[in-house]
């Protein structure tokens, strides 16, 4: 199963924010948008590493496991 990198372990110095339902937020230095998501209360996960700028989802990462593993179960 994929293990993305969450918050202060993602390495890029910017990144293209999208919500849960996938509306684009917008394209952030690192720093910005992980102050964005904690501000919502919210993790940062990255979902698309080879992107450029890396795509990140703004979401509770115990939400995104679940989802993932029901995807998995199907």
């Amino acid at each position: 199963m994929f293990c993305p990198r969450v918050n202060r372990k993602i390495k890029a110095t910017e990144v293209r924010v999208v919500s849960e339902d996938n509306s684009d937020i917008g394209v952030f230095p690192i720093a910005d948008a992980l102050g964005l998501v904690a501000s919502r209360g919210l993790d940062l996960i990255e979902i698309e590493p080879q992107a450029a700028p890396p795509v990140c989802l703004m979401m509770e990462l115990g939400m995104y496991r679940y989802r993932e593993g029901k995807k998995h179960e199907s």
